[in-house]
């Protein structure tokens, strides 16, 4: 596995709290929650990123695929996002 390497993401106060929010409620670090949206802007914005070395595009794949499936355990569990409560009763 690729060596990992460490980073200071400094947030506002806004987003750091909405990161808090949504890690509650799904359970994942905020670390993960970063990583997540970080794998996807690089997919989004640098495709060339994703058809790099294989080793590489496994480990990426490997990240979101975790990242997707502790949020999906945590949706099953009943846990409903703020959001969804708002939506039901309008």
């Amino acid at each position: 596995m690729a060596e990992a390497k460490a980073t200071t993401i400094r947030f506002s106060e806004a987003v750091y709290k909405g990161l808090e929010s949504v890690s509650a409620l799904t359970g994942l670090p905020v670390n993960s929650i970063v990583v997540e949206a970080c794998i996807e802007y690089l997919r989004d914005n640098y495709p060339d990123f994703w058809l790099g070395p294989t080793s590489q595009r496994q480990l990426m794949h490997a990240l979101r695929d975790q990242v997707r499936e502790a949020m999906r355990q945590r949706n099953l569990d009943g846990s409903r996002h703020p959001s969804q409560d708002n939506r039901e009763s309008e």
